[in-house]
């Protein structure tokens, strides 16, 4: 018995940091992508999820599993003219906050 509470407990606790963590997925727009001084990968973004774009030229940084490759997604997003699609913490996020990319690949779909 008291293992299947220790089960349900742990099942709560992945559930309730999983919600915590939530991150969002998002179609976009690349509009600039590179490498910053610092050693850092951005890209500029604006989403085409919806007709209501959530944010226009907003600048992303490439977390570190990302870094070379997704510049190399963005820039072909930007050559080719294709949707990304990205999964980020931008939702989580003040205004203010530099949101980090954590997934993206390049998507079939033509931009807007």
């Amino acid at each position: 018995m008291k293992l299947i509470h220790s089960l349900v407990g742990m099942f709560a606790l992945s559930i309730l940091s999983l919600s915590v963590q939530a991150k969002q997925w998002h179609e976009v727009k690349v509009v600039q992508a590179g490498k910053a001084q610092s050693g850092a990968y951005f890209v500029y973004l604006t989403d085409q999820t919806t007709e209501n774009s959530e944010f226009e030229n907003k600048l992303f940084r490439l977390s570190d599993g990302v870094n070379a490759t997704g510049l190399a997604i963005a820039l072909e997003g930007i050559t080719e003219g294709r949707k990304i699609r990205v999964l980020s913490n931008i939702d989580e996020l003040a205004e203010s906050k530099m949101p980090y990319i954590d997934v993206i690949y390049l998507m079939d779909k033509l931009v807007d």
